[in-house]
């Protein structure tokens, strides 16, 4: 009986190490700081891919990380690496649909060992800089990469998992989505469209009109020109734009929004909400506006205080700035305190 029991409590062990390191496994690929050890990969497969008359490219991988490099040639170039030794089927798949080119990654079989942790694969996608279509790139637990800039007609990228970190990207629209991972872009130029579920987004630089809206992960937007819509539940927003205009909204984040430079009239909105967040706006000196602010429980401070006309109770602010106000600015926090300076 007793050996019996012995045996059985090893199994369990066994069987709680292997939950363990496939915890581990899963926490490194979600952790942005925390990457694959790709010296265990090697080359298994190079396609060099024709984009004669081809306008659109559409690339989908599962698990694979997928990284973008710039092509020496006009072709396009598809490297694959594995840490283990494919079959055909398992290779990724290349068809053209008229002016459409699709890379697809095949779905394997991945048996997980206990000492390494399972199988490594990625993808490397050289693309031409002449290339200007429409780019569509998906993955579900990998990451998306890129360190050349891209000039495109369209842009899209999604992951569920991953992390998508891009250095340049023009484009008359550029829609970019994720569940958990982060989506990082040092220029996005275009139409923006971002949104993640728990992951942050950040973008620091680029004009267009933005919408860009995240559950329970920050927003930052940086050097934003154009009409900004942000929306969060329980991150925070924190945005510097060189025109303000748009609506910005949170539950329980604070939002910081800070407008500098040569202010566009054609911007006439500014419209902050939140329920138990602070708000913090940064205004240029000479910036004239009708103003209107309210919070429950907090309270309201401006550098023109002298020209608003309060409530009772100084939760309630309203009043013209300037002799020729040419936008509005509307604020209102349920528990959060209001703070207007100038830059």
């Amino acid at each position: 009986m007793k050996t019996f029991i012995y045996s059985f409590i090893a199994i369990l062990s066994i069987i709680a190490i292997g939950l363990v390191g496939l915890l581990i496994l899963a926490i490194n690929k979600g952790d942005n700081n925390v990457s694959f050890d790709y010296s265990k990969v090697k080359l298994v497969n190079t396609q060099n891919i024709s984009l004669d008359d081809i306008d659109s490219i559409t690339i989908e991988y599962q698990s694979d990380d997928v990284i973008f490099y710039t092509s020496d040639t006009d072709e396009l170039i598809l490297k694959e690496y594995m840490s283990f030794t494919p079959n055909k089927d398992q290779l990724g798949s290349i068809t053209k649909s008229g002016n459409a080119l699709i890379i697809k990654g095949e779905n394997r079989d991945f048996h997980f060992s206990l000492f390494n942790f399972g199988n490594y694969s990625k993808a490397e996608i050289y693309l031409p800089s002449k290339y200007a279509g429409k780019l569509s790139v998906a993955t579900s637990s990998g990451d998306i990469d890129s360190d050349p800039f891209f000039k495109l007609s369209e842009y899209e990228a999604s992951s569920t998992s991953g992390d998508l970190k891009l250095n340049e990207v023009y484009a008359e629209n550029i829609n970019v989505s994720s569940s958990s991972g982060n989506i990082t872009f040092q220029k996005a130029e275009g139409k923006r469209h971002f949104s993640s579920t728990s992951g942050n987004i950040r973008v620091f630089g680029g004009n267009g009109d933005s919408d860009v809206s995240s559950s329970s992960g920050n927003i930052t937007i940086d050097k934003a020109v154009g009409q900004l819509v942000a929306n969060s539940s329980s991150g925070n927003i924190s945005i510097k734009a060189f025109s303000c205009g748009g609506d910005f909204n949170t539950t329980s984040g604070n939002i910081r929004l800070e407008c500098s430079g040569d202010m566009n009239a054609t911007i006439d909105k500014i419209n902050i909400g939140t329920s138990s967040g602070d708000v913090a706006l940064i205004l240029p000196p000479t910036l004239q506006f009708n103003f209107s602010a309210e919070t429950s429980s907090g309270d309201i401070r401006t550098f023109f205080d002298d020209m608003l006309s309060f409530n009772r109770k100084g939760n309630q602010a309203t009043g013209i700035v300037g002799e020729n106000p040419d936008r509005s600015i509307q604020i209102n926090t349920t528990s959060g305190n209001i703070r207007i300076s100038k830059n």
